[in-house]
C-alpha cells in the first residue's frame, strides 16, 4: 500500500492555511473543512450563550482568543466573523457541524437568525501603518480607521474620511464624486489619498462649489478645515458606532474581529486600558450591539497580571470587558492536523496497527530522547495513536510548536508581524507530507524533524537562514546540511530538549528499518565536519547551530592565537587554585602545612619554595625518573587528551575575545551573542575542573627516581596529598626529630618569659629527639664557630628550614629560645648581649634576623659563680637562686635595674634634699656594671664592688632619711627659715644663725645634726608665738579703747540704728583681723593704722550727723506734707542746729610741717619750730577743725 492510500484526504489538495484577514474566497470549503475539536466545542459553547443574551441586559462584550504561533488562533477568529455575519449562510453551514451538542448547535443558529450582523476583520499590526504604539490612541486610531473603511469612506485619513461622512449625511457624497470625476476625469476613490495635491484640492472645490451652488473658491480649503477640526474619543467613536446602528434597524449588530492585538500592544499598560475602554464604550453606547473579538499569542492575565501599571480595579475592568475567553492549546491543534490532514481510510489505519504492533520496540529504542527536557516521554501511547500521527511522531507537534515560538521570539521570520500568523502548523506538516515518498508500495518513511525547516523556509528572513544557503553550496554532505536545518529548528528550545549527537540522531531518523549504529556513525562525522567549518558550535556535549553573526564571532574567537604559556597559566589555575587552592598542603601524619613551588611544564607560578611540584606533559620517560632523584620535586605525568587541550584553548579564546570586544562599541545583537557564549564559557570553566580533577586522579606521580603507589582515592587533592607526604619523608630525613612537639609562639614566650616557676619544657625536656635536636644545633654553630662565619637568626631559619630538617621557623625558634635558657648559646645585636625579652622581640620580628647573630656562649667555673651570687646577696640583700651562668646575670641585671631606677627617683630629688646628689656616683657606677656582657660582668664586677657596697650602704642611710622622722625635721627647718622668716627678726635667739647653718649644709653629715634641730625649732617657735600674744593683746587693746570712745559720741548716738550697726561691723572686722594676724612687724604697723582709723571714724560721724540734721531742718520749713522716706531716717524736724567740726589728730598736722633740720638743739630753734606749730594750729582752726590732742 503507498503512502498516499493510507489517508482519508488527499494531502496535496488545497488547504487555506494562509490566513488573512481579507480573504473571502473558498469560504464553504473553509467552513466546510473547519475542525471543531472537543476542546473548542466546550469554549465555543460558552460563547454563543454570552452572545444570545437580551442586548438590553448585556454585561460583557469581548472575546479573549489565545493560542501559540500557528494554533489557529486566526483562523477562527475568522470563521467567527463569517459565522456571524452568515454571508451565504456559511453560520448555518457551520451549526450543521456540531452533531453532539444540541444545545450548542441551536445557540450558533439563534445568534445567526436573531442579528443582521456585520463584521470588521482586520489585523490590527498592519492597519496600523502610520500610528506610532506609542501613542495611547493608537488602538482608537485603528478602530476608527477600519470602520471608515468599512463604510467606504477612505479611513487612512481620517478627516477625509469625516468629510465623505458629512457628505453621505448630506445625500450628497454620490453627488460629489460625479462631479469630481466630471472635473478630474478620473473617480475620487483613486485619487482621495492624494486630496493635497493642488489639481485635486481645485476639483474638489469645484464638486462642492456644484453640490452647493456656492463659488468654487469657498472651498478650496475645505479639506484643510476638516483637518484642523477633526477630533478623536473613545467616547465621539462609540456614538459614531451606534449612531450607525440606529441606520440599520434594530436587529443590527456591527463586531470588531481584531487578529494579533496581544502581539500590538505586548506589554504596554496604556493600550491595553485604551482597548478596554473601546469596548467598555461600546457596551454603554450601544447596548451590546456591538462586540470585540481579539487574537492573541498570550493570554490576558500575561498581559495584565503582572503589570505593575495596571491598578487592581483596571485589571478587574479589563478582565470583566473580555469575559469570555477562548484558549488554543496543543491538544487542539494536535487534533485539528490529525482529522484534517492525517485521517486515515480504513484499510490504512488498519495497515498502521500492524505495524505499530510489529514494530513497537524497535520504534521505542529508535525514537527515544535522553536528557532533560519535556519531550522524552512523549511517545505512541498505542496502535490507534501511531496510526493517527503516522508518520509524525508524538513529540514532534509540541516540540515544532515550541520551536517556532521561540524562533518568532527571535525574529526570524518575514513581514512586519514577524509572527506565524502566516504559516499555520497545519500547513507545515501538509507540506512536510508533500515531500515524502507518497507512491512507493509498502512504506516505512517517518519523519525527521528536519523535514519541518522546508514547511518554513519561505516565511522565514534570508539572513536568519543565510547560514545554511552557505552550507548548501558548500558542502557535499546532505547529512550535514540536514543537521544544520535541525539545529536552526531547535537552537532556542535549550530548556526542551537537548541536542546532543545522540538526540540529533534520533530526530534524523526517517525511517523505521534503519541501522542505527551507521546512523549515528554518519551523524557525528558531519557534526565534526560542521564543527570544524564553524557552521555549529559544540557547548559540552550539546551542539548549536550559528547564525551568520555567531558563526563570524565563532570564526574569529577560533582565529584567536593562544600561547603556550597562557595554557599553562590556565592549568596552573585549574590544579593548583582549584584543587589544592594555593600553594600549601596540610599532612595530618606530621601535622602542619607544607609550601611548595608551582611548576606547569617548566613554568614556575608564583613563590618559590625547596618542595616543588610539577605537572607535566612531557613526553621522556627519562625526565620523570632521572629528573626527581635526590631532588626536592615531585613529578606529575598527565595524560594525553586533546579533548581537554580544545576545550582548554576555547575556554581562554572566548575570554580573550570577549574582553577585547568590550572596548568597542558593540551592536545589541553582537553584544547579546557574546553575552551568552561568555555564559557557556563559565560552564565551560566548571566542565573543565571537572575534566582536571579526573585527569589528575589519573597521573603518574614520579618521586625520586621512582613511580608512587597509585592511591585508591577518587579525590584529586588527596591522590595528591599521598604523593606528597612521601616526598616530604624523602626530602625531610630529620624532620622526625621535632614531631608530635607543640612548638608555637606561645610556647616560645613561655620558654624565654616563664610565668611560673619549674621546667619550662616539662618531659619535652628529657625526650631524646629534643635532645638530638638541640644538639643539631648546637653542631651547626660549632662548625660555623670554626670556620669563623658568623651565624645571624636568617641563617638558622634557612638551613633548619631546608632539606634534610623541613622546621618550621617556631621549632627552631623555641630551641634557640631553650638552650639561650640554659646558658648553651646568647643572641647579640652589634656588640649587646639581648636580654631574653629582647631576644623573644628578635625573634618575633622578621626585620631583625639579618641583625641578631647567635653565638656559643662561654663557660664559667663554679666557684665563680658562687662568688658572683655572694656579691648579688651583699648588693641587693636577698639570694641569687639561679644555677645557669646566664640565669644569675639576668637575675642579677634585674634586681640592678630596680635598685638603679631607685637611685635615679633619689638624684632627682636633690632640688629640696641637695646631699641626695652625693648619689651619682652610684648611679654611675651601677649603670656601668649593667651595660656590661654577662661574661664580662662575671669577669669584672670585682673592679666595682667595694665602691658599690660603700655608695649601697650611704643610699641605705638616705632611704631612712627618707622614710623616717629625719625628713620631717629637715623639712620643718626649711620651713621655719622661710615662712617665718619676717617673725624671726623680731626674736633674739642664737638659734637661728645655727638653723641657718644647717640649712647650707648639702652634705651627707648633715643627717647626723637634724637631731639637735628638733629642740632648736621648738625654743624658736615658742618665742615667736610670746612676742605674737603680747602685741596683739596691744592692738586689740587700743581697738576696744576706739569703740568706747565712738560708741560714746553723742552725734553717734543719734544716728539711725543702721548706720550704727555699718560703723560697729567695720570695728568688729578690725579687730577678727588683728586678732588673726600671725605676723609681729604688721601687729606692730597696726598701732599707727588704728588712730587714722579712729579719727576717719568720727569724722564720718560728724558727716552723717550734719548730713542728717540739714535734712530736718528743711522739713520743718517746708508746708505741712505727707510722711516721705525721711521720716524713717528723723523722728521730728528741727528748727536748726549746730554743724559738726572735722575733727584732725595732733600727729597728722604736725606731720605736715617744713622741717628743715632733723633736731632742735637751741632755744632758738625750739622758739622757730613753736612758732611754726602755733601757725600751722591756728590754719587748722580757721579751716573749722578741730583739732584731737589724744
Amino acid at each position: 500500500m503507498s503512502l498516499l492510500n493510507l489517508f482519508e484526504k488527499d494531502y496535496n489538495r488545497i488547504i487555506e492555511t494562509v490566513i488573512k484577514a481579507d480573504d473571502t474566497e473558498h469560504l464553504k470549503q473553509e467552513v466546510d473543512e473547519y475542525v471543531v475539536t472537543s476542546e473548542l466545542t466546550n469554549k465555543l459553547a460558552d460563547f454563543f450563550e454570552a452572545y444570545n443574551v437580551p442586548r438590553k441586559i448585556v454585561r460583557a462584550n469581548g472575546v479573549w482568543i489565545s493560542g501559540f504561533y500557528g494554533s489557529g488562533k486566526s483562523h477562527l477568529l475568522k470563521m467567527l466573523s463569517y459565522i456571524l455575519e452568515n454571508e451565504g449562510n456559511v453560520g448555518e453551514i457551520f451549526a450543521d457541524k456540531i452533531v453532539d451538542d444540541a444545545k450548542l448547535k441551536g445557540d450558533i443558529l439563534r445568534a445567526v437568525r436573531s442579528f443582521d450582523a456585520e463584521s470588521i476583520l482586520f489585523n490590527i499590526d498592519q492597519q496600523a501603518e502610520r500610528t506610532s504604539k506609542e501613542s495611547g490612541s493608537a488602538i482608537l486610531q485603528v478602530f476608527y480607521k477600519v470602520f471608515y473603511d468599512h463604510l467606504g469612506y477612505y479611513g487612512a485619513e481620517p478627516h477625509v474620511a469625516d468629510f465623505e461622512r458629512y457628505l453621505d449625511k448630506q445625500g450628497n457624497y454620490e453627488l460629489f464624486k460625479k462631479h469630481f470625476f466630471e472635473t478630474y476625469q478620473k473617480p475620487w476613490e483613486q485619487v482621495r489619498n492624494r486630496y493635497f495635491v493642488p489639481k485635486v484640492k481645485k476639483a474638489i472645490a469645484k464638486a462642492c462649489g456644484a453640490i452647493f451652488n456656492a463659488d468654487p473658491f469657498e472651498y478650496e480649503g475645505v479639506m484643510d478645515s476638516f483637518k484642523e477640526n477633526y477630533k478623536q474619543s473613545i467616547d465621539l467613536f462609540a456614538g459614531l458606532i451606534k449612531e450607525y446602528l440606529d441606520t440599520k434597524g434594530d436587529k443590527a449588530q456591527l463586531n470588531f474581529f481584531v487578529d494579533e492585538v496581544g502581539q500590538f500592544i505586548a506589554e504596554n499598560a496604556k493600550l491595553m486600558l485604551n482597548l478596554q475602554t473601546i469596548a467598555e464604550s461600546l457596551l454603554t453606547k450601544c447596548g451590546g450591539r456591538s462586540w470585540v473579538f481579539v487574537t492573541s499569542q498570550e493570554t490576558l492575565e500575561h498581559h495584565v497580571g503582572d503589570d505593575a501599571a495596571l491598578r487592581k480595579d483596571d485589571f478587574s475592568k479589563i478582565q470583566g470587558r473580555f469575559k469570555v475567553k477562548i484558549p488554543l492549546t496543543s491538544a487542539n491543534i494536535d487534533e485539528v492536523i490529525e482529522r484534517r490532514l492525517l485521517a486515515k481510510t480504513e484499510e490504512g489505519a488498519n495497515y498502521l496497527k500492524a505495524i505499530y504492533k510489529r514494530e513497537e520496540n524497535n520504534l521505542k529504542t529508535l525514537l527515544t530522547i535522553t536528557g532533560k527536557g519535556k519531550h522524552q516521554e512523549n511517545f505512541y501511547t498505542n496502535e490507534v495513536d501511531f496510526s493517527n500521527k503516522y508518520p509524525f511522531v508524538p513529540y514532534q507537534f509540541n516540540l515544532f510548536q515550541e520551536s517556532l515560538k521561540k524562533l518568532a521570539e527571535h525574529n526570524v521570520f518575514q513581514g512586519r508581524s514577524q509572527s506565524v500568523g502566516e504559516r499555520s502548523m497545519l500547513g507545515v506538516f501538509q507540506e512536510v507530507l508533500k515531500q515524502l515518498p507518497s507512491q512507493k508500495e509498502n512504506p516505512t518513511p517517518l519523519v525527521a524533524f528536519d523535514f519541518m525547516f522546508e514547511g518554513l523556509r519561505g516565511t522565514l528572513r534570508t539572513e536568519a537562514q543565510n547560514a545554511i544557503i552557505q552550507a548548501e553550496s558548500l558542502l557535499n554532505n546532505k547529512l550535514a546540511i540536514r543537521i544544520m536545518k535541525l539545529l536552526f529548528l531547535l537552537k532556542y528550545c535549550g530548556d526542551d530538549i537537548l541536542t546532543t549527537a545522540d538526540n540529533i540522531g534520533v530526530l534524523l531518523i526517517d525511517n523505521y528499518n534503519i541501522n542505527i549504529n551507521e546512523h549515528q556513525e554518519k551523524v557525528q562525522k558531519a557534526l565534526e565536519t560542521l564543527e570544524y567549518k564553524t557552521f555549529i558550535q559544540r557547548k559540552g556535549e550539546v551542539y548549536e547551530y550559528l547564525t551568520n553573526e555567531e558563526k563570524d564571532i565563532e570564526q574569529e574567537i577560533k582565529n584567536l592565537t593562544i600561547e603556550d604559556r597562557d595554557m599553562f597559566i590556565l592549568l596552573n589555575e585549574l590544579i593548583f587554585d582549584n584543587i589544592l587552592k594555593g600553594s600549601k598542603i596540610y599532612l595530618t601524619t606530621f601535622d602542619r602545612y607544607f609550601f611548595f613551588t608551582r611548576i606547569i611544564n617548566n613554568y614556575t607560578f608564583g613563590r618559590e619554595y625547596e618542595l616543588k611540584i610539577e605537572f607535566s606533559t612531557h613526553e621522556g620517560e627519562g625526565y620523570f625518573y632521572s629528573g626527581t632523584v635526590e631532588l626536592p620535586i615531585m613529578r606529575v605525568k598527565l595524560p594525553n587528551d586533546n579533548r581537554l587541550i580544545q576545550e582548554m584553548r576555547m575556554y581562554l579564546q572566548t575570554n580573550t575575545y570577549y574582553n577585547r570586544e568590550q572596548t568597542n562599541g558593540l551592536k545589541e545583537s553582537r553584544r547579546e551573542i557574546l553575552t551568552k557564549k561568555m555564559k557557556y564559557n563559565h560552564t565551560r570553566g566548571d566542565k573543565l575542573k571537572r575534566m582536571v580533577e579526573a585527569l589528575v586522579v589519573e597521573s603518574d606521580y614520579y618521586i625520586n627516581g621512582s613511580i608512587h603507589k597509585r592511591s585508591q582515592s577518587a579525590d584529586p587533592k588527596i591522590v595528591i596529598s599521598e604523593a606528597f607526604q612521601e616526598l616530604v619523608e624523602t626530602i625531610y630525613t630529620k624532620l622526625y626529630l621535632v614531631s608530635n612537639f607543640d612548638f608555637n609562639e606561645q610556647r616560645l614566650k613561655d620558654i624565654l618569659l616563664p610565668t611560673k616557676q619549674g621546667s619550662i619544657f616539662g618531659s619535652v625536656e628529657t625526650n631524646p629527639k629534643f635532645e638530638q635536636a638541640t644538639q643539631e644545633i648546637i653542631t651547626y654553630l660549632t662548625r660555623q664557630e670554626t670556620l669563623n662565619k658568623r651565624v645571624n637568626l636568617g641563617d638558622l631559619k634557612d638551613y633548619f628550614g631546608s632539606k634534610p630538617y623541613g622546621w618550621e621557623v617556631q621549632e627552631v625558634w623555641c630551641l634557640l629560645a631553650f638552650l639561650s635558657k640554659q646558658g648553651k648559646i646568647e643572641a647579640k645585636k652589634a656588640t649587646n648581649t639581648l636580654s631574653d625579652e629582647e631576644f623573644l622581640d628578635a625573634l618575633l620580628n622578621n626585620r631583625s634576623y639579618q641583625e641578631v647573630r647567635v653565638i656559643l656562649q662561654e663557660e664559667f667555673d663554679l666557684s665563680v659563680l658562687n662568688a658572683f651570687k655572694r656579691f648579688h646577696a651583699e648588693l641587693f640583700n636577698e639570694t641569687n637562686p639561679a644555677s645557669e651562668a646566664k640565669e644569675i646575670v639576668r637575675l642579677f641585671q634585674s634586681k640592678g635595674k630596680v635598685l638603679l631606677s631607685k637611685v635615679t627617683n633619689y638624684l632627682e630629688k636633690k632640688v629640696d634634699y641637695p646631699f641626695f646628689a652625693e648619689l651619682k656616683e652610684f648611679e654611675e657606677t651601677l649603670a656601668l656594671l649593667l651595660k656590661l656582657e654577662y661574661s664580662d660582668l662575671l669577669k669584672g664586677y670585682k673592679n666595682y664592688m667595694d665602691e658599690l657596697l660603700d655608695d649601697k650602704e650611704l643610699f641605705e642611710e638616705f632611704m631612712k632619711f627618707y622614710n623616717g622622722p629625719q625628713k620631717n625635721i629637715y623639712l620643718d627647718v626649711k620651713k621655719m627659715l622661710t615662712q617665718n622668716s619676717e617673725n624671726l627678726s623680731y626674736v633674739e635667739s642664737d638659734k637661728i644663725e645655727r638653723l641657718k647653718e644647717l640649712e647650707a649644709d648639702t652634705s651627707s653629715k648633715i643627717l647626723g645634726r637634724l637631731s639637735k634641730a628638733s629642740d632648736w625649732l621648738r625654743e624658736l617657735e615658742k618665742q615667736i608665738l610670746d612676742e605674737l600674744f603680747i602685741e596683739r593683746e596691744k592692738r586689740v587693746e587700743q581697738c576696744n579703747k576706739i569703740a568706747e570712745e565712738v560708741y560714746a559720741y553723742k552725734p553717734y548716738q543719734t544716728l539711725p540704728k543702721h548706720e550704727q550697726a555699718d560703723i560697729e561691723s567695720r570695728l568688729t572686722q578690725l579687730q577678727t583681723s588683728i586678732e588673726g594676724c600671725k605676723l609681729i612687724g604688721r601687729l606692730k604697723m597696726y598701732e599707727k593704722e588704728l588712730d587714722e582709723i579712729h579719727i576717719n571714724i568720727l569724722n564720718e560721724v560728724s558727716k552723717r550727723y550734719n548730713s542728717y540734721n540739714r535734712e530736718r531742718v528743711g522739713i520743718n520749713k517746708a508746708a505741712k506734707s505727707t510722711t516721705t522716706l525721711l521720716d524713717k531716717r528723723v523722728s521730728e524736724p528741727l528748727q536748726s542746729y549746730r554743724p559738726l567740726k572735722t575733727i584732725v589728730a595732733l600727729k597728722a598736722v604736725l606731720s605736715k610741717l617744713p622741717l628743715t633740720k632733723d633736731r632742735i638743739e637751741t632755744e632758738e630753734e625750739v622758739a622757730s619750730y613753736l612758732l611754726q606749730v602755733e601757725e600751722a594750729l591756728k590754719e587748722e582752726i580757721k579751716k573749722n577743725k578741730v583739732i584731737y590732742l589724744k
